[in-house]
C-alpha cells in the first residue's frame, strides 16, 4: 500500500556520493509512495528495481512530456516539444528518430572510436599533469574528455564545446527558469544549424554529415534537433561520471592501486561505480495511460510516476551491501542507463570511455589525492544530472 501523505521529492541527501537514505526507507515501507514536487505536482515515487524496470519497459507508462499529469521535475515547464526529440516521445514516434541512429553507437561502431578515445584521455591526461597542483579534474579532465568525443562522433567543431557544456548545463538544470532554459535550447539549436549548413558543403565520415545525406527522411529542424539532444545528453553525463568515480574511488585506495598496476579490469569497476553513483538522480517520469497495478498500489490513468534509478540501482534484494563497491559482484544488469526501449543510446560510448579513463588515470597517477587543505568539492544539487562543479587533485 502507498502513504497517504506526500513527501517532498527529491529527497536530500546526507552523503554527497550516495542516494538520500529517505529512499531506502520508500522502497522498504512503501515501495509505491506518493512525493510532491517543487512545483506543487503529486506523484508516485517508484524505488524497488523490479518496479523501476517494470515502469520503464511497460507500454502503459508514457514518455511524453506534455501529457497532462506527466511529473514536471525542472522549473522550466515546457509548453512544445521538437518533433525530434525522440527521448520524450513514444513509439511510432520514438521509433522514426532512433532507428536510424542506432547503427551509430553499436559495440562495432564504438570499438572502432576506441583508439581515438584513447588518444583523447592520453593527451587530456598530459594536459593535467602539466599543471600546478593541486589542479581541477573538472575542468582540465572530466569536461574535456567526453565532448571532444562527442565533438568527434557528431562532427562538430571542438571550438564549440565551452559554449555547448555552458547551455547543456543550464537545459539540465531544475532549477534555472524557463526563458533561461529556452534561450539556452535556442542557443544550441543554433550552433548546430550553422555546423549542419558547413557540412551540407563539406561532408566529413560522422553522425551529422550521414544525417545530412538521409536529409529526405528528416529536415532540418529535425537533424538539429537529433544532434543537440546527442551533443547534451552526451557529454554531461559521462563527465560527471568521471569526476564522481575518480572522487569515490579515491576513497578506495586498494581498488585505485590494482587498477595502477593493471592487475583489475576497469570494466567491472566502472559498471559497479555506474550503479553505485547513478548521476541521473532524478529519476526518469513517465504518466500512466491507463490503470496499473505496481507492488500492490492502483496507479490511475493520467497520474505522474518518477522511477528512481537510484532506487533500483541501491535495492539490497538485488544488490548486496549496495553502498559498497563490489567489482566482482554478480547481479543482474544495473539501471544507470535505463531500461526498456528508452535505454540511453550512447551507453556502449559512455562504458567506452570510461574503461579507458579509469585504465589511464589511475597508471598515470597512481598517487593522485585529495589535497589535504582546501575547499571540499561543489556538489552539482540542482543539477537533472548530479556531479561535481570542481574537484581539485594532487598526485
Amino acid at each position: 500500500m502507498s502513504t497517504t501523505h506526500d513527501i517532498a521529492f527529491p529527497a536530500p541527501r546526507h552523503d554527497p556520493l550516495l542516494p538520500s537514505p529517505a529512499y531506502a526507507a520508500h522502497r522498504a515501507e512503501t515501495p509505491v509512495a506518493r512525493v510532491r514536487l517543487a512545483s506543487g505536482q503529486s506523484v508516485w515515487l517508484v524505488t524497488g528495481y523490479h518496479d523501476v524496470r517494470t515502469v520503464l519497459a511497460d507500454a502503459r507508462f508514457s514518455s511524453e512530456i506534455l501529457r497532462p499529469g506527466f511529473p514536471q521535475i525542472q522549473a522550466a515547464a515546457p509548453t512544445s516539444v521538437p518533433p525530434a526529440a525522440f527521448m520524450v516521445l513514444d513509439p511510432p514516434a520514438h521509433t522514426r528518430y532512433r532507428a536510424p541512429l542506432i547503427g551509430e553507437f553499436t559495440t562495432r561502431r564504438i570499438a572502432a572510436l576506441e583508439p581515438r578515445i584513447r588518444s583523447i584521455v592520453e593527451s587530456q591526461a598530459e594536459v593535467l599533469a602539466k599543471e600546478p597542483r593541486p589542479a581541477d579534474l573538472v575542468e582540465l579532465f572530466a569536461l574535456p574528455v567526453p565532448s571532444l568525443v562527442i565533438c568527434e562522433l557528431l562532427g562538430v567543431p571542438y571550438e564549440k564545446a565551452e559554449f555547448f557544456q555552458s547551455r547543456s548545463q543550464v537545459v539540465l538544470s531544475r532549477v534555472a527558469g524557463t526563458e533561461e532554459v529556452d534561450r539556452a535550447n535556442q542557443d544550441l539549436f543554433d550552433l548546430i544549424a550553422a555546423v549542419v549548413e558547413t557540412k551540407r558543403a563539406h561532408p566529413g565520415d560522422d553522425v551529422l554529415s550521414r544525417l545530412i545525406a538521409h536529409e529526405s527522411a528528416f529536415t532540418l529542424d529535425e537533424i538539429v534537433t537529433v544532434a543537440v539532444v546527442l551533443l547534451t545528453a552526451g557529454h554531461e553525463t559521462t563527465a560527471n561520471m568521471i569526476s564522481l568515480g575518480v572522487l569515490r574511488l579515491l576513497h578506495e585506495p586498494e581498488i585505485w592501486q590494482s587498477l595502477a598496476r593493471g592487475t583489475r579490469d576497469s570494466g567491472p569497476v566502472v559498471e559497479e561505480l555506474l550503479r553505485l553513483l547513478t548521476v541521473v538522480q532524478s529519476g526518469v517520469p513517465r504518466v500512466a495511460t491507463e490503470d496499473v497495478m505496481l507492488s500492490g498500489t492502483l496507479i490511475r490513468a493520467g497520474e505522474g510516476v518518477i522511477a528512481l534509478l537510484a532506487g533500483g540501482n541501491h535495492d539490497p534484494a538485488v544488490f548486496g551491501a549496495p553502498e559498497r563497491i563490489h567489482p566482482e559482484r554478480v547481479a543482474p544488469r544495473h539501471l544507470a542507463f535505463g531500461y526498456g526501449l528508452h535505454l540511453c543510446l550512447g551507453h556502449t560510448l559512455a562504458r567506452a570511455e570510461l574503461r579507458v579513463v579509469f585504465e589511464t588515470l589511475p597508471r598515470l597517477f597512481p598517487n593522485m589525492r585529495l589535497p589535504r587543505d582546501g575547499a571540499p568539492p561543489l556538489f552539482a544539487d540542482g543539477a537533472f544530472v548530479y556531479g561535481v562543479e570542481g574537484l581539485n587533485v594532487e598526485w
